[in-house]
């Protein structure tokens, strides 16, 4: 289990109290932490930092909020592994090209049990993670759709293309997503409870896996969400592949060391 932080806005602007709120929280999410951001006129410069230790004793990170992180599009997340390695390699956030260029940053919260879809990803990858091998599945379906056209997908069919994978990954899947193009910032969650918030304002949208203050509400279930320069842009229609986050919890709190051994290998 992890937490997601994101960040999509009109202008470049500072997220001091928020970045640091939500990272204080690695005490109960000690195996890592990411940060991403775009910067430049047309945010074609990415700027990637993790590492797979507590966030709270990471000089790197209170070097990097001390510093001060500007930008209008921004994800972070710290991890707590249940299930799976603890190493730079399966640390969040995960980056890679599609074949038009379009670099995309990926965070996960949850757990696949269903991996059928993703299977072909697992000798590719360079960590063990479901979740990296959800974003090299969605970027495979990005590429072979660009393939079949000839021509890179616009904005609308490619947002189109990523709502039908939702749906396709969300059976059986805990499946809180935070992802971004450089442009766009897509969330999605299938959580029964809920399990990711929002918060809009004037100028920009907010989202955390838990509330960081007042002006806080709920995401909605079952729906790829999108915002571009802090505005909702596109919103798919909501499916029904709910997962049960209680019963998940209440599952995790069984395994015994054993079962993460288990797990371990089966993430490898």
């Amino acid at each position: 289990m992890c937490e997601i932080f994101a960040v999509s806005s009109r202008k470049a602007q500072r997220y001091d109290r928020y970045l640091s709120e939500f990272f204080s929280d690695a005490v109960k999410h000690p195996h890592g932490w990411g940060l991403c951001w775009h910067e430049g006129p047309d945010m074609e410069l990415t700027r990637l930092f993790k590492e797979p230790v507590t966030a709270v004793e990471s000089a790197y990170l209170d070097y990097l909020l001390n510093m001060g992180v500007e930008s209008k599009l921004l994800i972070a997340h710290i991890r707590n592994a249940t299930r799976g390695i603890v190493s730079y390699g399966n640390t969040h956030p995960f980056i890679a090209n599609d074949s038009s260029g379009r670099q995309w940053v990926l965070c996960h919260n949850g757990t696949v049990f269903d991996n059928r879809l993703l299977e072909a990803f697992e000798e590719v990858q360079l960590g063990t993670t479901d979740s990296e091998r959800i974003m090299l599945y969605l970027i495979d379906a990005i590429d072979r759709a660009q393939a079949e056209c000839g021509s890179s997908l616009d904005e609308t069919t490619r947002f189109e293309l990523l709502s039908q994978q939702m749906e396709r990954l969300s059976p059986d899947n805990k499946l809180n997503l935070a992802f971004d193009d450089g442009e766009f910032l897509y969330i999605h969650t299938n959580t029964e409870q809920p399990t990711l918030y929002v918060r809009e304002t004037v100028d920009k949208v907010l989202v955390c896996s838990r509330p960081l203050g007042e002006g806080w509400h709920e995401v909605e279930r079952g729906r790829l969400i999108v915002y571009r320069d802090g505005e909702r842009v596109y919103a798919s229609p909501a499916h029904s592949c709910l997962f049960d986050n209680d019963a998940y919890l209440q599952l995790v709190a069984t395994w015994t060391a054993e079962d993460q051994q288990l797990g371990q290998q089966l993430s490898q």
